[in-house]
C-alpha cells in the first residue's frame, strides 16, 4: 500500500440503517468484476439476506478510501446449538473489494478487522465457504482451518436443453437428448408400495419436526426451525421452492 494508506478506513454499518450508498457500491463492484451475481443483485435480495433473517442479526463491515466504500464483508448470524446449549454462529457470506484496491492488501485488512470484531462478540463459531480467490486470505491471515471439501452433484432434468445451449445444429441436440434422457431414466428405481412421495408445505409441522430431529444427531448445528425454513425457502424474493417428502403409507 502506498503513502495514502492512512486514508483507508474500516468500520461497521448498521444493516437496518439507510444503506443506499452501500447497495450502490455493491452493484458497481459486482459489475466491474464481472461477477455472476451482478445481474441477480437487488435491494430486495440484500434486505432478505441481512434484514429479514431469523434473529435479525447481521454484521456488515466495509472499507472506505477517500470517503468512498471500496470493499464489503457481510456476516449473517444464526441461532445454533452446541452440545444442547443455545449458541450463535456467524457465516462469512458476501465479500468483495473494488478493482482499484485489489492487490494492495485491502481485503486482508478488511477480513482481519471483521474477524477480530467477531471474535470479541457473542459469536461462538465462525465459518465460511470460500472460493479459490479468497481461501488464501482465510487460511493464512485469519487462522481458519479446512474442515472438508464439498462435492457438487448435478441431476440433469432435460439433456436436450443442455445440449442446445452448447450445440446450435437443430437435430443433434434433439437426438442426443432423447438418447441420454432414456438412458438416464433406466437408473431410476420404483418405490416399494409402502412408500410414496408427496408435496408438502414447508411450514408444515411435520417438516419442521423432521429437520429438528435430523439436527439432533449432531452436537453442533444451526437451528433449522420453522422460522428459519420459512425465511430460507418461502420469503426469498424471486425464488420458488418446492418441498417433497418421502412418506411411509401406513394404510397399506
Amino acid at each position: 500500500m502506498d503513502s495514502n494508506q492512512s486514508e483507508l478506513r474500516f468500520y461497521k454499518i448498521d444493516p437496518f440503517a439507510d444503506n443506499t450508498e452501500l447497495l450502490q457500491r455493491i452493484s458497481e463492484i459486482l459489475n466491474e468484476g464481472g461477477s455472476h451475481n451482478a445481474s441477480r443483485f437487488s435491494k430486495d435480495i440484500w434486505q432478505w439476506q441481512y434484514n429479514l433473517l431469523p434473529g435479525r442479526d447481521a454484521r456488515i463491515y466495509v472499507s472506505a478510501y477517500e470517503n468512498k466504500i471500496t470493499g464489503y464483508y457481510h456476516v449473517p448470524v444464526y441461532s445454533g446449538m452446541v452440545d444442547g446449549k443455545e449458541s450463535r454462529f456467524a457465516m462469512v457470506q458476501d465479500v468483495a473489494v473494488s478493482s482499484s484496491m485489489r492487490g494492495k492488501g485491502v481485503f486482508r485488512k478488511l477480513a482481519e478487522y471483521a474477524t477480530n470484531d467477531l471474535i470479541q462478540s457473542d459469536v461462538a463459531l465462525l465459518y465460511t465457504f470460500p472460493n479459490k480467490k479468497s481461501i488464501h486470505t482465510f487460511l493464512k491471515y485469519n487462522d481458519y482451518s479446512i474442515v472438508s471439501l464439498m462435492d457438487t452433484y448435478i441431476l440433469p432434468v432435460n439433456f436436450t436443453n443442455i445440449i442446445k445451449s452448447k450445440i446450435k445444429l437443430p437435430l443433434i441436440p434433439w437426438v442426443a437428448g432423447k438418447i441420454l434422457n432414456a438412458a438416464f431414466s433406466l437408473t431410476n428405481k420404483n418405490l416399494p408400495y409402502s412408500l410414496k412421495i408427496i408435496e408438502m408445505d414447508i411450514n408444515d409441522e411435520l417438516v419442521e419436526a423432521h429437520f429438528m430431529n435430523f439436527n439432533k444427531q449432531f452436537p453442533i448445528h444451526i437451528k433449522r426451525d420453522k422460522a428459519y425454513l420459512n425465511w430460507r425457502f418461502v420469503q426469498k424474493p424471486g425464488a420458488k421452492h418446492y418441498c417433497f417428502a418421502l412418506m411411509n403409507d401406513k394404510t397399506k
